[in-house]
């Protein structure tokens, strides 16, 4: 791990994906992804995870709001 290097809020493993999270506040218009602000740090493997079931993602590591809050 290189100094500043940016870690997932899921797993505390290196951040590779950013996710934009859709809906609620963030939103940046109907359809669209949240503005770059708003970006939450997940690895490849908890992104992929995510796009594979977002309910029983959300059950494991929490709401998009409480992770942007984390991170």
């Amino acid at each position: 791990m290189t100094e500043g290097s940016i870690l997932c809020v899921c797993t505390g493993q290196r951040a590779t994906d950013p996710h934009h999270p859709l809906g609620s506040f963030w939103e940046s218009g109907k359809g669209l992804k949240a503005h770059d602000w708003f970006v939450i740090p997940l690895s490849a493997e908890v992104h992929r995870k995510y796009h594979r079931g977002p309910k029983t993602w959300t059950a494991k590591y929490g709401s998009h709001h409480d992770l942007l809050k984390a991170f």
